[in-house]
């Protein structure tokens, strides 16, 4: 048999879970599968009468079975497929965009994930745009400080940034209050 000895008792795993896939995959076939065993992108590179006879996802559980050095791809691939979209990856944040759809009195939130701070390129847009920026780390005891650099902001038509907000939610409808 064409399948590797590793491989087979994921394939039979596959086949006995899926019994109608069978005979879509034309196993005994090792023609039909030579092209897509060797191929570095073997989710690009299906065989033509099996991709037509198999869904998208079944593509992805015949590579786990055979190929699972390509799965991270496969379901990529899938998710692309399924999703309608070409990357996965979000664009990267871009603050002058955010800022050209905000209005003046609205606040802009920002939740980030771990190891993301914007506060650089925060920074950089608000000396180009020639805005004085307030930032306060919130904490213990900054509550005050917060309200005071929020009135004084509003006030000047500064901009402020309250970093690590969670820290301090009880806040929120007292700041929500001010705006």
């Amino acid at each position: 048999s064409w399948v590797d000895e590793e491989r087979r008792n994921d394939i039979s795993m596959l086949i006995q879970s899926l019994p109608a896939l069978k005979k879509k995959l034309q196993l005994d076939e090792a023609g039909v599968w030579s092209s897509f065993i060797v191929s570095e992108e073997c989710e690009s590179d299906f065989p033509p009468p099996i991709l037509e006879r198999i869904s998208f996802f079944q593509q992805v559980l015949v590579i786990q079975a055979l190929r699972p050095d390509r799965l991270v791809s496969a379901i990529e691939t899938f998710l692309q497929r399924a999703l309608g979209i070409k990357e996965l990856s979000p664009p990267a944040l871009d603050l002058g965009s955010i800022l050209e759809e905000s209005q003046t009195k609205e606040p802009i939130l920002m939740i980030l994930s771990a190891g993301s701070d914007p506060s650089q390129e925060l920074r950089s847009l608000a000396q180009q745009k020639r805005q004085a920026l307030h930032e306060v780390a919130m904490g213990q005891g900054q509550a005050d400080t917060a309200l005071e650099k929020l009135r004084e902001s509003m006030k000047h038509g500064q901009w402020l940034c309250l970093k690590n907000l969670h820290l301090m939610t009880y806040l929120v409808p007292q700041i929500m209050q001010e705006v």
